[in-house]
């Protein structure tokens, strides 16, 4: 499991149908990996997260309400690593859906979780202050941004020929938004658009160099 180094602290008070979902979703994703954030209530989702690193340890202080947090099996796919938390609510209980069964977690009560599963977790009273203390498969640590990257990078070479391949399929098939997309190569020092452009240029060239001198098989 890769790690996310950068100090991370965000705060976030929405309405369900905003676009800054997005952003607790990318904030969500960049400490734990992908996530599913659904609205539980009619009431605006709110959420806290700060995330701190020492001693080879990842602390994460989480307090979110008015949603369920849902990690897929789809989402699964972009873990290198299983890896494990150390959890334990402060103010309020917490409904775990794993494996065909449902855990309620009490206030104060200290938990080992895999986080390499699918899982559901729900605040039972829609308010939940929740520590973690990650535990790694693996010493080897990482940001996630470049992992993301890479994957990305892959999806588009897989599907470069196909017309239908647009910034949403991307961001939609490597489990991130779109927003968060565009970031990863604005921090390489080129759009997303280049990027497509070049690679389809340098397809096409590749393309007409085969018909120019065919391979010829025995």
């Amino acid at each position: 499991m890769a790690q996310h180094h950068t100090k991370l602290d965000t705060h976030i008070q929405l309405d369900t149908q905003s676009a800054q979902l997005d952003h607790w979703q990318e904030a969500l994703t960049l400490a734990f990996g992908p996530f599913e954030v659904e609205p539980t209530t009619v009431e605006p989702i709110q959420g806290h997260l700060r995330v701190k690193h020492a001693g080879g340890f990842q602390f994460n202080d989480l307090h979110y309400k008015s949603q369920k947090l849902v990690r897929t099996r789809e989402s699964l796919k972009h873990f290198d690593n299983e890896y494990y938390t150390f959890g334990f609510p402060l103010s309020g209980p917490l409904q775990v859906q794993q494996m065909g069964k449902q855990h309620r977690v009490g206030l104060g009560c200290v938990y080992l979780m895999k986080q390499t599963s699918a899982y559901v977790a729900t605040p039972l009273n829609q308010l939940v202050d929740l520590i973690c203390m990650f535990m790694l498969g693996s010493h080897q640590t990482a940001d996630l941004e470049p992992i993301h990257l890479t994957r990305a990078k892959n999806h588009i070479q897989q599907q470069l020929s196909h017309p239908g391949l647009t910034a949403a399929q991307i961001a939609r098939a490597v489990g991130i938004s779109v927003s968060y997309l565009h970031k990863l190569f604005a921090d390489q020092g080129e759009t997303l658009q280049t990027y497509l452009f070049t690679q389809r240029i340098a397809q096409g060239r590749a393309m007409l160099e085969d018909r120019i001198h065919p391979v010829n098989t025995p």
